[in-house]
């Protein structure tokens, strides 16, 4: 326990905000030091953390003590140091009360045993990950992580479990926290053993990745007693962390397992695009190299909205298995095949009674008649009235049905007269026509009115045939089409070419006038 009470604010049985009576003091740093209180109302005991009073009057100094607080007191993992309350002395100092830890940090507990089995270190970085996981989802980098400031503290369940402390130079997300930084951008903030690369130039550009760099040092350290190179000084330390030249644990420690090894220096690489991306990535590798250590229920991950997702064991195996390659394809989403284009009768397999539907599974209307009703000798029953179709449509639907393109015999054999126009089907005879001088044949008896025929002409119109009472000839009359619009002109290639001469030619005598226009103006 190192003390200074030339930095004490407070004396031993002080009374603080008329609540909390000193005891004694425990810990002093560069800019606070900490002593043991109770409550003195409800018998609980406390830590109460002081800003040292040679820096009481730094704006700085308080900023950052306040800022810990903040920081602290939004985190709610057990693995973290808790915040209870904040204060200010009458004389100026600010306090933070926080909850009093039994037990040492892990800088005391390596420098009572020296280098920790593999699995008790795999053990304290598993539950820092889970205080740094919240922390960064929250906004905030601790920036200064080191054994220092991991305390080995003695659960409520018994044994020991790790407890993050110092957020002092934490860097919080503006977006998130009020207040501007406190850190200047070309100032290097932390401890530097234990500062990530990006760190050393400016730490006010770093991001939840240094916290990464600095847990694998500290991993590092407490399997094989000391941080990466301590041996080297200055600059040449400084290169070699640059290119990646530095001994793995397994190489100082040769019962350290290969896979624990890789995670740790995959912590360590100088370029932070390439590290783990997170310290859940982290976790998950370390926890897939110790089965033993990993939690029988589904592990919890907690989001920036506060909002915590259950990760199965075998997902979190599979990330791992991710994380661990140095390329990854990427994921190909499966497309189903191209299906047939859907179509309103595949969707009603009923037709429709409609009888201007088109029937989109062969783009054709249907057939005005049925084959049946084609082969037979009989005039068909009347039907309502159809949209007909052109000439060609009508071949195609009748083509489609299976039936002949020609129209029944009773219609196909009357012979033609000057209001009958030409059928589709039709023989392509005609009826032989009486000589002139031959005589008129005799009046027969008038012929039974015939029922209403519908027949489909190739005109726009169809049309029921009325009963008359004057003679009807044989087979049916149909009105006489309408007259066709006259055709547009068409320009023959001559007309075409004479055109375009003519313009090029009336461009050409422009161009010159314009040209004599300016030549005189010019003079």
């Amino acid at each position: 326990m190192t003390t200074d009470l030339a930095k004490a604010p407070v004396n031993v049985g002080d009374v603080v905000a008329g609540k909390y009576r000193v005891e004694a003091q425990i810990g002093s740093g560069g800019m606070g030091v900490v002593f043991a209180a109770r409550h003195m109302q409800l018998e609980e005991p406390v830590a109460l953390k002081f800003v040292a009073v040679d820096r009481a009057a730094d704006r700085e100094a308080v900023g950052r003590m306040m800022r810990e607080a903040r920081a602290t007191f939004r985190l709610r993992s057990e693995h973290t140091v808790r915040v209870m309350d904040v204060g200010e002395l009458p004389s100026g100092p600010v306090f933070i009360v926080m909850e009093l830890l039994e037990g040492r940090d892990l800088r005391a507990e390596l420098a009572a045993r020296g280098p920790l089995p593999e699995h008790e270190v795999v053990q304290h970085a598993l539950e820092a990950c889970m205080a740094l996981e919240e922390a960064h989802a929250a906004g905030i980098v601790h920036r200064d992580l080191k054994p220092h400031n991991l305390f080995l503290a003695r659960s409520p369940r018994g044994g020991t479990m790790v407890k993050v402390l110092d957020f002092g130079m934490s860097k919080l997300d503006p977006e998130l926290f009020e207040g501007g930084p406190l850190t200047r951008p070309e100032t290097a903030l932390g401890t530097p053993r234990y500062m990530a690369p990006e760190q050393w130039k400016s730490a006010a550009g770093v991001d939840h990745r240094a916290d990464i760099w600095a847990l694998g040092v500290v991993m590092f350290e407490l399997l094989t007693g000391e941080a990466p190179l301590t041996k080297l000084r200055g600059a040449e330390r400084q290169a070699r962390l640059l290119a990646g030249a530095i001994p793995t644990p397994r190489e100082l420690r040769a019962d350290v397992s290969d896979a624990t090894s890789r995670a740790i220096m995959r912590c360590l690489r100088a370029d932070p695009k390439v590290r783990w991306p997170s310290v859940g990535h982290l976790a998950t590798a370390l926890r897939d190299a110790h089965p033993e250590l990993a939690p029988t229920q589904e592990r919890q991950e907690v989001t920036r909205t506060d909002v915590t997702v259950a990760v199965p064991p075998a997902e979190m195996r599979r990330r791992a298995a991710v994380a661990f390659a140095e390329q990854t394809e990427a994921q190909v989403v499966p497309v189903a095949p191209p299906t047939a284009r859907e179509t309103p009768l595949a969707r009603n397999p009923v037709p429709s009674p409609r009888g201007d539907d088109f029937d989109l599974a062969t783009e054709v209307r249907p057939p005005l008649f049925t084959p049946a009703e084609m082969e037979s000798q009989t005039p068909p029953t009347p039907q309502a009235p159809r949209k007909p179709a052109g000439a060609k449509a009508h071949a195609a639907t009748l083509r489609s049905a299976g039936a002949p393109a020609t129209l029944p015999a009773h219609i196909a054999a009357a012979p033609p007269t000057d209001k009958t126009l030409p059928m589709q089907g039709a023989p392509a005879h005609a009826a032989p026509q009486p000589p002139p001088t031959a005589p008129l044949p005799a009046p027969t008896a008038p012929l039974a009115a015939p029922a209403p025929v519908v027949v489909q002409s190739p005109g726009p119109i169809a049309q029921a045939l009325a009963p008359s009472s004057a003679p009807s000839p044989a087979g049916p009359v149909l009105p006489p089409a309408p007259p066709r619009p006259p055709a547009p002109p068409r320009l023959d290639t001559r007309g075409i070419v004479l055109i375009v001469v003519g313009g090029l030619l009336s461009m050409l005598v422009a161009a010159v006038l314009a040209w004599i226009v300016v030549r005189s103006l010019s003079q």
